[in-house]
């Protein structure tokens, strides 16, 4: 008698923990969506709350720290941005927005060569959408270009533009990376 006891508050016990973990997602799943919206939204110092809400729950949460890392990166705070990011591709190194949002921040601090390792990562991921491998030769495009690689450059922003041809960054960069061609070919 005493075993089915001691049985059964272990197992009440083991799923009340299961129901726990469960809510706990949910929390984490919401405060991630909301901080989504909220950065979409404009409000960057919300969405950062939300996202660090949910690395408090789940400090082992790669998504929670990759859109916090891309909120720090749109406010041009790229150590914190860097810092957030790495700490996201090293809980998972498959997340390909991690990738894409690290290269970004080291093309911002001119860090070209980190920039480019980091958008290779992200275009080796298999799995990525047109849009997402867009961003990425977009990414890779603008780093190439700010090595003095021009034609590179262009390479893979046109290659962003085929993928996406709603890509604005890579229409932008192709417009600026030809303007610099025509200098370099004048001179």
């Amino acid at each position: 008698m005493k075993i089915r006891e001691i049985l059964s508050a272990v197992l009440i016990g083991f799923c009340a923990l299961s129901f726990s973990g469960c809510g706990n997602e949910e929390e984490i799943q919401k405060l991630i969506d909301s901080g989504i919206k909220q950065h979409s939204a404009g409000s960057e110092v919300e969405a950062i709350n939300s996202f660090n809400a949910a690395i408090k729950l789940d400090p082992e949460n790669a998504v929670a720290w990759a859109n916090v890392g891309n909120v720090y990166n749109a406010l041009g705070n790229y150590d914190k941005a860097i810092d957030a990011l790495n700490k996201s591709v090293e809980l998972n190194s498959q997340n390909a927005f991690a990738w894409v949002c690290l290269g970004s921040s080291y093309n911002s601090k001119d860090n070209f060569d980190k920039a480019i390792e980091c958008f290779n990562r992200a275009i080796k991921i298999g799995d990525l959408s047109n849009s997402e491998r867009s961003s990425a030769l977009a990414g890779l495009g603008v780093a190439y270009a700010n090595k003095d690689d021009l034609a590179r450059g262009l390479e893979y922003l046109n290659q962003a533009t085929e993928l996406d041809p709603r890509n604005e960054y890579a229409w932008e960069n192709i417009e600026i990376v030809k303007k610099n061609l025509e200098k370099a070919e004048s001179n």
